[in-house]
């Protein structure tokens, strides 16, 4: 990974330490994210709930969908938007971070930064 890769991708620990369906905390920077592994495919998200910024450690996943268990708002999996806001118009969606496996190590960075495109 080039010098300008590695600014945009962080790394967040080896792939075996992510045990399949358990949220892990972890960090990005100075954001907390919430790392789940889902029989091999890693999605890392905000680690707040944009609602009231209550952890969403206990969050229940099921069908490609994040449900926060105290608000009952529930977001997408893939690109972190509002499925159902639970009653609480306005909400933001919930932040996802792209992922990768590099050396049996995953690698998070921030939706929408492409490092193919940092010169």
């Amino acid at each position: 990974m080039s010098l300008n890769e590695q600014k945009l991708w962080t790394d967040l620990g080896p792939v075996d330490s992510f045990p399949l369906g358990k949220p892990i905390p972890g960090r990005i920077e100075d954001e907390e994210v919430l790392v789940v592994n889902l029989d091999g495919k890693f999605h890392v998200f905000e680690r707040k709930c944009p609602h009231q910024s209550r952890y969403l450690d206990e969050c229940q996943i099921r069908e490609g969908r994040i449900h926060c268990i105290y608000h009952m708002v529930t977001f997408s999996l893939d690109d972190g938007h509002i499925i159902d806001d639970g009653g609480y118009i306005g909400l933001p969606d919930l932040i996802i971070y792209r992922t990768k496996i590099q050396d049996d190590r995953l690698w998070a960075s921030p939706a929408g930064q492409n490092p193919k495109e940092v010169i």
